[in-house]
């Protein structure tokens, strides 16, 4: 058994031909595009700030750090939201 992605309820197993279902409802679905959608924003912020930062811009104390780990959690999300493994 898999389990869906977004609420993590178990999903049943299907026999034959065709790609594996990834979320137990269109609802689930749905969710998870949303969220895929608000993630990309803060995503592009993120690295708007990094850009920013790195390029002369004011920063303060460690914060390419806390910006650079929030980036990676984010994406790692995004990847599990839209099924990709995650290593």
């Amino acid at each position: 058994m898999s389990n869906c992605i977004k609420c993590n309820a178990e999903l049943p197993k299907i026999e034959g031909p065709g790609r594996p279902k990834g979320y137990c409802s269109t609802a689930c679905r749905r969710a998870a595009e949303h969220e895929v959608r608000r993630l990309d924003r803060r995503i592009d912020e993120l690295e708007s700030r990094l850009s920013y930062i790195r390029t002369g811009g004011f920063a303060l104390p460690g914060e390419v750090d806390r910006v650079s780990a929030e980036l990676q959690r984010l994406e790692r999300r995004m990847l599990m939201l839209m099924g990709t493994e995650v290593s």
